[in-house]
């Protein structure tokens, strides 16, 4: 996969990839954020079913997803400490990038990415698609 994808961040014919169940894991997550942020021809690209592409995990010796900070002072103590897995790189660097105006303009606006979740019957990552395809002036 790691040879694969970046090939595809020029090609300017393919439109649909399916790259479901193919054993992807989150070590190709770079690639992929990278060919989705260089490729204007892709509308659709299937991850579904790889389920070593994580949408999150926790360090080694974690036991729970969340932390109970008793030295906080900002308000809630507690704290999400579970770590981005590749699913939620290729959202928060693709497809959806809110650390600048720059990085949202840069994000891939046409291609709806499915990856396997637990939004069923429809995807975050196709409403995230279609937020990013509207016209802002």
């Amino acid at each position: 996969a790691n040879e694969l994808i970046p090939t595809l961040k020029k090609n300017t014919s393919l439109q649909h990839l399916d790259l479901s169940s193919n054993w992807l894991n989150d070590q190709c997550a770079p690639a992929v954020i990278d060919m989705l942020l260089n490729n204007s021809t892709l509308l659709s690209l299937n991850l579904s079913k790889n389920k070593s592409l994580k949408a999150s995990y926790l360090e080694k010796g974690s036991r729970s997803r969340w932390e109970y900070d008793e030295n906080e002072e900002s308000g809630s103590r507690w704290k999400y400490v579970a770590k981005d897995g590749g699913r939620a790189k290729i959202v928060k660097g693709a497809l959806f990038d809110l650390t600048s105006l720059e990085s949202i303009a840069a994000c891939n606006h046409t291609c709806a990415v499915k990856m396997s979740g637990c939004n069923l019957g429809n995807t975050h990552e196709e409403t995230i698609r279609k937020i990013n395809a509207l016209e802002v002036c």
